[in-house]
């Protein structure tokens, strides 16, 4: 989109300034022809060419905003789940030592009361 938006951005520049000089010229000078409305319209269809592509640039930009947001969100989240998983993952490996130590103990008692 930028490189849409600077293509018509520099023949636009240049359609306008031949069409100022254009309207500079004395009154003498001055003749409304053929030319001065094909440059005029030549210099609206740019501009509406360079409106277009600079509102889809904005909304791109918005978009990308939008994603960049809900990036940092989701990886967010992510963090958060990984903790939680981690926090598991060390409660299931404490549970699985005390059910050792417990049939262990058990086992201890059994042996010592056979």
């Amino acid at each position: 989109l930028l490189h849409a938006f600077e293509a018509k951005a520099k023949p636009l520049m240049v359609s306008e300034a031949r069409y100022n000089i254009r309207r500079q010229r004395s009154a003498n000078e001055e003749v409304h022809d053929e030319v001065e409305d094909l440059i005029a319209k030549e210099v609206e269809e740019l501009q509406k060419g360079v409106n277009a592509i600079q509102r889809e640039l904005d909304n791109t930009r918005a978009k990308l905003d939008v994603l960049r947001e809900n990036r940092q969100m989701l990886e967010e989240d992510i963090a958060c789940k990984t903790a939680i998983i981690e926090l598991d993952t060390k409660c299931l490996k404490l549970e699985d030592s005390r059910r050792e130590s417990r049939r262990t103990m058990f086992n201890s008692f059994i042996q010592g009361h056979l």
